[in-house]
């Protein structure tokens, strides 16, 4: 954001299956899928892919203010990233109970 710029475009930032953990998540065997939380985490880190194009679209047209508030407490980027990170810890609960 302070550079103003990416080498990435909000297009490629907003699909949720280019991502080292979107690859993982896609990679995993069909029974492994049908757990409780895998499809909870797929549609957050989808959304929070969708807010992160947003941050970035906005920083690319100039409009740093709004991009920052996005990020802010209460912002979707950052409501999007910590209701992904409270549903991969009940997953990770779950796999250790």
């Amino acid at each position: 954001m302070d550079k103003g710029g990416s080498e990435h475009s909000p297009e490629v930032v907003g699909k949720d299956d280019v991502c080292k953990f979107g690859q993982w998540l896609y990679s995993l065997p069909a029974e492994e899928q049908k757990a409780k939380h895998f499809q909870t985490v797929k549609l957050l880190h989808a959304e929070f892919h969708k807010a992160a194009a947003e941050v970035l679209g906005l920083v690319l047209k100039g409009n740093k203010p709004e991009a920052s508030k996005c990020m802010e407490y209460g912002g979707t980027y950052f409501s999007a990233s910590g209701k992904l990170q409270l549903e991969l810890n009940r997953w990770k609960q779950e796999l250790s109970a």
